[in-house]
């Protein structure tokens, strides 16, 4: 009977005992399924968070490119894709090289024109248009003055206000000055 009871003892003893590893084993899987259960919820939010930004960042590209599309581009599912985003990426790139283009060649050109104009840009916000106008509007000033003076020398050369000095002088070709008087006018 003791060794019946000795017995019963000892497998008591093994039931705590696989009682015991049993909860300690229940309590680890339990705190590992928690934690994996909030990890897959954390990378959840981040995928969620992920397609916003692929969504956001696609329609902000395909309003640029297709802006007669504006309404139906927010409803379009497809905005979540990465090919979309891939290949809307590619068309905004080609888009930025043709303008890098054309602003080189707009640019070399604003150079060649200020070259001819032998004249310079002191403000680079200043379009063409502008400097054109600027350089116009000062080669109008300097005809301006020199038509006054040709008035005047042309007012001396008849006689109008004769000076000892002037008379001295040799004789002026009238012909000539009214030619140039033609030209700038």
């Amino acid at each position: 009977m003791k060794s019946r009871d000795d017995d019963a003892t000892c497998v008591q003893k093994d039931v705590t005992d696989m009682r015991q590893n049993f909860k300690e084993d229940l309590a680890k899987q339990s705190r590992f399924n928690a934690a994996n259960n909030h990890s897959i919820i954390q990378l959840r939010e981040r995928f969620d968070t992920f397609n916003d930004r692929v969504r956001l960042v696609n329609v902000v590209i395909r309003r640029f490119l297709e802006p007669e599309l504006h309404s139906e581009i927010e409803d379009d599912p497809d905005n979540v894709k990465l090919s979309l985003l891939e290949r809307n990426m590619r068309k905004l790139i080609q888009v930025a090289r043709t303008n890098i283009e054309s602003t080189s060649s707009n640019v070399s050109e604003k150079e060649s024109v200020l070259t001819i104009l032998k004249t310079s840009s002191r403000n680079k916000a200043q379009t063409l248009p502008e400097i054109v106008q600027q350089y116009v509007d000062r080669q109008e000033k300097g005809k301006g003055a020199l038509a006054k003076e040709l008035d005047a020398v042309l007012d001396t050369v008849r006689g109008h206000s004769f000076t000892a000095n002037v008379s001295t002088k040799p004789k002026t070709d009238l012909k000539w000055l009214r030619s140039q008087m033609a030209m700038l006018r």
